[in-house]
């Protein structure tokens, strides 16, 4: 376990104590079970929207160091969790990015400098968009199903 772990534990229960709450009005705080809360405070420590509620919970109680705690192992999980979405997203990039790039240079470079005709060029411009345009939608969906889990989480 790291050491990060521990110290959000230690910090969900010492919340808890500032507010003067019992695991079970804490959990009701937080629309958890009391189960969960003694999880957050022994085993595991909190995740996602419940920790995000912690940091707000803290703040409004005026501990500012708690919710610092909270939120730099917020910012931790948000970075690991779109680390590993990138990483995903990296494993077709390498792939295809750089194909694209090339096609549009290419692109670029025929229509400043060609010999062919505006028809032509015009022609072959259409055709490097239509091979590019699905790689690009693609890669652009997998982003977009990356932030939107992450949007989901920060709220």
């Amino acid at each position: 376990m790291s050491t990060k772990k521990p110290k959000l534990m230690k910090m969900v229960r010492d919340l808890r104590q500032h507010l003067g709450l019992t695991q079970t009005q804490f959990a009701e705080e937080l629309g958890q079970g009391m189960s969960t809360i003694q999880r957050y405070e022994q085993l595991v420590p909190p995740r996602g929207h419940a920790l995000a509620k912690m940091i707000a919970i803290a703040e409004k109680a005026g501990r500012k160091d708690i919710a610092e705690v909270l939120r730099t192992g917020y910012a931790a999980e948000v970075t690991e969790r779109v680390a590993g979405k990138y990483l995903q997203l990296g494993a077709r990039a390498s792939y295809t990015l750089p194909d694209v790039i090339k096609e549009l240079v290419l692109l670029r470079h025929n229509l400043l400098n060609g010999n062919d005709t505006d028809r032509k060029k015009v022609k072959a411009a259409i055709a490097v968009i239509d091979k590019v345009d699905p790689v690009l939608v693609e890669l652009t969906k997998i982003l977009e199903r990356s932030g939107n889990e992450d949007e989901a989480v920060a709220k």
